[in-house]
């Protein structure tokens, strides 16, 4: 997941990480069990407003993670790129 304002740095999606960021918080605990719209429930994303008391381990990213992110990302198109040439 891109990294941007308003969503904890941590937060790399978690319909495929079985609910747990990469800090080791197992949001789907947070938000109280796995029913419907636990996802919409995270306080991962400012957005959500969530109602579930704020994880103690959120991080908004700061300007060099999202620029860091940035040039990672076209690293890897020019590699793909270069690749999908062979």
């Amino acid at each position: 997941m891109t990294p941007k304002k308003g969503v904890c740095k941590y937060y790399k999606g978690l319909i495929f990480s079985n609910g747990i960021c990469t800090n080791g918080i197992n949001v789907r605990e947070l938000v109280g069990g796995n029913f419907f719209g636990w996802l919409s429930r995270t306080p991962c994303k400012k957005a959500h407003g969530s109602e579930v008391s704020p994880c103690d381990k959120y991080v908004e990213p700061s300007g060099k993670d999202i620029a860091e992110h940035k040039i990672l990302m076209k690293k890897e198109e020019v590699q793909w790129a270069k690749q999908r040439k062979i």
